[in-house]
């Protein structure tokens, strides 16, 4: 599945690159089955990738009842200067991503798409998005999943995103204590 990159991203100075874990398998909402129908367009030639990133770019207003983009924001970041990458491309049933597939979707795509993104900044957003964000071989920014259910250090993060590529130990602090209580 493709997933986002900003109308502005390639000619921005900070080019953000968010990697997660998965696309999810969505709640079967009217909003999730115009994007499931819209990426069928998408792979039968009906729709052309620039409709569907902008589809795309609309559906994310309804990412965790707008979490997305309060966390985007929040730590500086504007929607149309980033570009998203899962680990894994496709949804699975019961969202479930068990260690073997990700490593497979990562070796297989995954790392050469991060490569060919040329991010500025690399944020990776969750423990095993900051596991996999390791074999990549690019300085990362650690970031909680924007739906965290615990605090996040907004201000550590917007910090790290100043410089490229480095973490500070405040936002290493925050997200220790956060993966230890939200995994995902």
């Amino acid at each position: 599945q493709p997933r986002f990159v900003g109308e502005n991203y390639w000619t921005s100075e900070r080019r953000f690159l968010f990697l997660m874990i998965n696309p999810g398998a969505g709640s079967g909402s009217a909003a999730d089955q115009k994007m499931r129908m819209e990426l069928h367009e998408f792979q039968s030639g009906i729709l052309d990738l620039p409709h569907l990133l902008v589809n795309q770019r609309e559906h994310m207003r309804g990412w965790g009842n707008g979490k997305f983009l309060s966390y985007l924001s929040r730590i500086g970041c504007h929607i149309d200067d980033i570009a998203l990458l899962n680990v894994a491309w496709c949804a699975s049933e019961g969202d479930q991503y068990p260690t073997p597939m990700l490593t497979s979707c990562f070796e297989r795509h995954t790392r050469a798409a991060i490569h060919a993104l040329q991010p500025t900044h690399l944020i990776a957003c969750g423990r095993k998005a900051q596991h996999h964000a390791k074999k990549s071989g690019i300085k990362f920014i650690q970031s909680p999943h924007y739906a965290a259910r615990h605090n996040i250090d907004f201000e550590a993060i917007r910090r790290d995103t100043e410089q490229p590529g480095s973490v500070s130990s405040s936002t290493k602090s925050v997200i220790s204590s956060n993966i230890a209580h939200n995994p995902d």
